[in-house]
């Protein structure tokens, strides 16, 4: 016989986890610095005369480009030298090996124009490294903050070029005391930018310093916050506000997941492998208290994708159910101007095109044609591109679609030591926590 016994995880959240969300609610805001996360003034790895510079203040580039060269005009004759002479020495030693072949010469001769042949060789490679150091190359990903020199001029050890790397950007901020131990490596935190409108930005703590400052009573605490695009730039004040925090100890799974305990009042074999009906109570694998995680992998947008995971993961579960959700969902097209004519209309999307904008196309629209700037799922996205759009002054508009979209669910029962497989198989998105009525119907 066994009994099913639900626990809220106020309950059992000493049995599943250490809970220290608490420690986050009493921080308030804190100032903070939004900075590159690393300045480099770079300089020519040897001295010369500057013959090109590609790039200037507020260009990007990218980590191993070739942002500029140094007058390399002797490097290039001893490339070239050394070429023609590994040419004529290449020659020389298959003579030399057709004639030790007869019998002419001696094997020390043929080794003799061997070894002429690799150091020859080598004074090409070391050629080639000289006149590939006259090019100067980006060490990150980043932005050209500031340009020291222009072509013509000498430069040795100054720097030519300061780079800013934008993306991951670093926000330092100075803690009091009071908050230490509070603030965990791996916390989340909301940041608030003194001027400009940034929506959801959040950031991640990685460094905690584990020494305090007597003087003024402080730590330093550093943060890591994603900037795809380079949208957010570097400079400026902001707020922090750390976000509760829960570290698992039992399973790493969301913190809303309630268990289900299932208690063996008798002593069993494990059963083998076997489809458990809706009738049969759902049975632990080894006698003794067992913990359950109810869960809901999904929304897919393929069955396909569904079909695999459950062969993947039929070893893991106590019992699952394939569930398909049907919904209208909002869609948010982007409209620019109607033209009469098509070769107007590619015209004024070559011109968008050389100002930067991308993701247009022309879309027939009631006999004329339209511009499409694109179609989101998501409102707050639309929005951004929308006034992106209007500052660059196009006449844009927001188009609501309505559209039927198919998604696909797997509810599953597993037990905690099978959350480490799951966690590799299934991506943090797709784990949800079970609704109610979902695990009453895996567990009846």
């Amino acid at each position: 016989m066994f009994r099913i016994i639900k626990y809220s995880l106020l309950t059992v959240a000493y049995l599943l986890m250490f809970d220290i969300s608490a420690l986050a609610d009493d921080i308030p805001p804190i100032d903070c610095m939004i900075e590159p996360n690393a300045i480099v003034e770079l300089s020519s790895p040897v001295a010369g005369v500057i013959e090109t510079l590609l790039v200037d203040r507020s260009d990007d580039v990218k980590k191993g480009q070739i942002i500029g060269t140094l007058n390399s005009d002797i490097e290039r004759v001893a490339v070239k030298t050394s070429k023609e002479r590994l040419k004529l020495i290449n020659i020389e030693n298959k003579r030399a090996k057709d004639l030790y072949r007869d019998r002419v010469i001696t094997l020390s001769d043929k080794d003799k124009s061997d070894n002429e042949k690799k150091l020859l060789e080598l004074d090409l490679q070391n050629a080639e490294a000289l006149l590939d150091k006259r090019k100067i190359r980006s060490p990150i990903d980043g932005q050209v903050i500031t340009r020291y020199s222009n072509p013509g001029e000498f430069v040795e050890t100054e720097p030519i070029l300061k780079l800013a790397q934008l993306d991951p950007l670093k926000i330092e901020v100075v803690s009091p005391i009071s908050n230490f131990g509070k603030i965990i490596k791996g916390m989340k935190a909301r940041i608030i930018p003194e001027f400009g409108v940034y929506e959801d930005l959040y950031a991640k703590v990685i460094i905690v310093d584990k020494v305090i400052d007597a003087a003024s009573g402080t730590f330093g605490i550093r943060l890591e916050l994603e900037n795809k695009n380079y949208m957010i730039p570097g400079g400026l004040k902001c707020k922090v506000k750390f976000m509760p925090y829960k570290v698992p100890q039992a399973f790493d799974k969301k913190e809303n997941f309630e268990p289900i305990v299932v208690i063996n009042t008798n002593k069993i074999k494990t059963p083998k492998t076997k489809k458990i009906t809706k009738h049969e109570e759902i049975k632990v694998i080894s006698s003794g208290n067992e913990l359950l995680v109810c869960a809901s992998m999904g929304p897919y947008k393929k069955i396909s994708t569904v079909k695999t995971l459950i062969k993947k993961l039929k070893h893991n579960m106590f019992k699952n159910n394939f569930r398909i959700e049907e919904k209208i969902e909002n869609r948010y097209q982007i409209n620019g101007s109607i033209f009469a004519t098509y070769s107007k209309t590619n015209s004024e999307i070559k011109a968008m095109k050389v100002a930067g904008v991308t993701d247009v196309s022309i879309v027939k629209y009631k006999g004329k044609y339209r511009i499409s700037l694109g179609l989101y799922s998501k409102k707050t996205s639309a929005i951004i591109r929308l006034k992106s759009l209007q500052a660059m002054n196009y006449p844009v508009s927001i188009d609501v679609i309505k559209k039927k979209v198919k998604k696909y669910w797997l509810d599953m029962v597993y037990v905690p030591r099978s959350g480490e497989q799951i966690n590799l198989l299934v991506a943090k998105k797709y784990q949800n926590p079970c609704e109610s009525y979902i695990k009453s119907n895996l567990i009846m």
